[in-house]
């Protein structure tokens, strides 16, 4: 698989790069277009946005129906470094110990540590297609494309 990093190239997965900005990148696993993740309460897609953080990819999910904008993955470098799931003003809710590049290098079932009161939660991460008419929702899910 191919990722291209702007300026660099094409880059093969797996790949250690060597270059001026960043002497040694390696690049795990190609940022996917889009992650679902599944709380224990629902679900909710993540389409990647154009925004960095921490030198990673900022994820962000549809806007809520009140307007105040959706829930955010991104790379935190708070508490050790860390991927945070929480609002779109960036207050973390959720957050997992890792320096992974990207949301596909930690797919999977996991433990996340709650950002207030302690504790942890369980929530799966994965793979998803974005699509040119947002990507939000897996089409899989939609009521009305059910024959009832």
């Amino acid at each position: 698989m191919i990722v291209d990093e702007g300026d660099l190239g094409p880059v093969d997965v797996g790949q250690t790069l060597d270059n001026d900005a960043d002497p040694q990148v390696y690049i795990a696993s190609p940022p996917p277009p889009a992650v679902t993740v599944q709380f224990r309460w629902g679900i909710e897609t993540f389409r990647r946005t154009e925004d960095q953080q921490g030198g990673r990819f900022v994820y962000k999910a549809k806007g809520s129906v009140d307007g105040r904008g959706g829930l955010r993955l991104a790379y935190g470098e708070k508490n050790g470094g860390c991927w945070e799931l929480g609002n779109s003003a960036g207050n973390c809710q959720y957050r997992l110990r890792s320096d992974a590049q990207s949301p596909g290098d930690f797919i999977g079932y996991q433990a996340w540590e709650r950002a207030a009161g302690g504790g942890e939660c369980w929530i799966t991460v994965m793979k998803s297609a974005a699509t040119d008419n947002g990507g939000w929702v897996d089409p899989a899910l939609l009521a009305f494309d059910k024959q009832f």
